[in-house]
């Protein structure tokens, strides 16, 4: 029994809800076929040739989505800065534009809690600094994840499409710029290369500094003076 709820019934039910739509459209063509005055057997073969029909494109534009969303998540997976001193380097720069611009008055929200976070800064203690550097990019993906779905956004969508979405929403290009390098670093900790370099102390602690502010700016950009931004 339990071996049919892990298998036989995940199946069954995806089966079942992917033969509804072209059901649904086969038996009413047939009984408006048979309403119009056409036999029975006619009927049935009408119904039956729109079941096939319906099931057939529904096929194609399922496949067709599929292969979109594969390529959409392959391209995240590519999108990484050509070295971790690369994406560093980037994100220097633009931590210096960012401090050099006025920012504009709003009501000030505290940074989301998160276990990660402290157990990133536990490591960066305990001198483990690619597991502090990887243990933040985790706590800055969670929680991105998690500030979209305030916004009516699908958490599961790729991560560099979930950072543009809150960028557009908060009307901010700047913005997008930066969290989309965060993404980027983020995918260089995930997938290093044989060759990267142990990181420093000094870049563990920028790179953890980096992804806190990405949270900050992901809470910022759903609040609009007055509460949660809803979309």
């Amino acid at each position: 029994m339990n071996a049919w709820k892990k298998t036989g019934w995940p199946i069954t039910r995806r089966i079942l809800g992917e033969v509804a739509i072209p059901g649904l459209c086969g038996i009413a063509w047939g009984m408006l076929a048979f309403y119009q005055g056409k036999t029975a057997f006619e009927s049935v073969s009408i119904g039956f040739t729109a079941f096939f029909f319906i099931f057939f494109l529904q096929g194609q534009v399922l496949r067709v989505a599929k292969n979109v969303s594969d390529k959409q998540n392959a391209a995240e997976w590519r999108d990484s800065f050509a070295t971790l001193k690369e994406g560093l380097d980037e994100l220097r720069r633009q931590q210096a534009e960012h401090a050099g611009q006025a920012q504009p008055a709003q009501q000030p929200t505290a940074p989301a809690s998160s276990d990660l976070m402290d157990e990133a800064r536990a490591s960066l203690a305990n001198r483990n600094y690619y597991a502090a550097a990887l243990t933040a990019a985790a706590a800055f993906e969670q929680l991105t994840r998690r500030a979209v779905v305030r916004m009516n956004v699908d958490p599961k969508a790729p991560l560099s499409q979930l950072v543009q979405s809150i960028a557009y929403a908060a009307k901010d290009t700047f913005l997008q710029r930066r969290l989309l390098t965060l993404v980027r670093l983020r995918n260089n900790l995930v997938h290093p290369q044989h060759d990267t370099p142990a990181l420093t102390a000094e870049e563990a602690e920028q790179l953890i500094e980096g992804f806190e502010d990405g949270i900050t700016d992901v809470e910022n950009a759903s609040w609009d003076g007055r509460g949660p931004r809803k979309l």
